[in-house]
């Protein structure tokens, strides 16, 4: 037990990101954004336009759940590292 939970803090407080990996999810991000495109869902696309507008601002309640398609590419591995450094 003692090592399960030394495993699962280990991937949790210091995750190893690795560029393939951040490959891998822009490729899943993207196949979801298409799957969005064809045949999008009304519920959560008006929630997520329902937030935006309600919470615009500084408030994070409006920040878009779906990534927006043209920030694909731009996220990289550093990013990613910094992101968890600062808020985790």
């Amino acid at each position: 037990m003692e090592r399960l939970v030394h495993i699962l803090s280990e991937t949790v407080l210091r995750p190893r990101i690795t560029d393939e990996e951040v490959r891998m999810a822009e490729r899943s991000i993207r196949f979801e954004l298409q799957a969005l495109q064809r045949a999008p869902p009304v519920e959560p696309i008006m929630n997520e336009l329902l937030h935006g507008a309600a919470y615009r601002g500084n408030s994070t309640l409006g920040l878009p759940r779906y990534c927006p398609e043209s920030n694909l590419g731009q996220i990289t591995r550093d990013h990613i590292i910094n992101f968890v450094a600062t808020y985790y």
